[in-house]
């Protein structure tokens, strides 16, 4: 028997706004992984750069939840009854890992500080708790996916879906653009990205292609060098 990924679905309202954070927790959570395993006591321009870079996706991702919260998980519930016991229960998952995701932002701030002998380990435990946090984080996401995307795509009216887009759309703070933006056009699935760019407003494809773009390409290159 075959399953068809729900996320791959073009019928219906244009879910691709959504799946954009989807894209980034699947691409930066690993990577933030390998680029701690990378990481070189000492190092602390390579540790801030990190720090930031991680800071303005788990700001992003915590609004993501937020938002699920407060505009989506009311809607699916008016639309779709039936599916209360497992939108609670993706809706509890938020929490533990919002505490997950600053539990990380704490720990990059501290192995900035460390040498050895004390570095390696703490390098070493970060890591591991990410690569678990990936795990954890794509199981939510491909059963958030199975469950709620048919209802989105398909069950909720026209004007209640323009009002969750524009809810939705708004990741994380004002100040975390600069960064957030060139994210997301760099980590998002190809018919992502032109959806994105689609919708952005003429000045700021120009900003971004000639100053935010190259800007993050500076951060990624402080960056600790991360191998596959």
């Amino acid at each position: 028997m075959t399953t068809t990924d729900p996320s791959l679905d073009i019928s219906g309202n244009d879910v691709r706004g959504f799946l954009l954070m989807h894209d980034q927790i699947r691409a930066v959570v690993p990577e933030a992984a390998r680029h701690v395993r990378a990481l070189r006591p000492g190092d602390r321009r390579a540790a801030r750069a990190l720090v930031r870079w991680w800071a303005v996706f788990s700001r992003a991702l915590h609004h993501h939840h937020v938002a699920e919260d407060t505009e989506l998980w009311p809607l699916v519930l008016a639309t779709a009854p039936e599916l209360a016991a497992e939108v609670r229960r993706l809706e509890a998952e938020h929490a533990p890992l919002d505490a997950d995701l600053a539990a990380v932002t704490t720990a990059l701030e501290r192995i900035g500080t460390l040498a050895e002998p004390g570095f390696r380990p703490a390098a070493e435990e970060l890591a591991a708790a990410l690569s678990r946090l990936d795990t954890y984080l794509r199981r939510h996401l491909a059963s958030e996916e199975e469950l709620v995307l048919p209802v989105m795509r398909h069950r909720i009216g026209a004007a209640d879906w323009t009002a969750l887009e524009k809810a939705l759309a708004d990741q994380g703070h004002g100040r975390d653009t600069s960064v957030l933006l060139p994210m997301f056009l760099a980590y998002s699935q190809p018919d992502r990205v032109a959806f994105l760019r689609d919708r952005l407003p003429a000045p700021v494809l120009v900003l971004h292609d000639l100053v935010l773009g190259p800007r993050y390409r500076r951060l990624l290159k402080k960056l600790p060098a991360a191998t596959r």
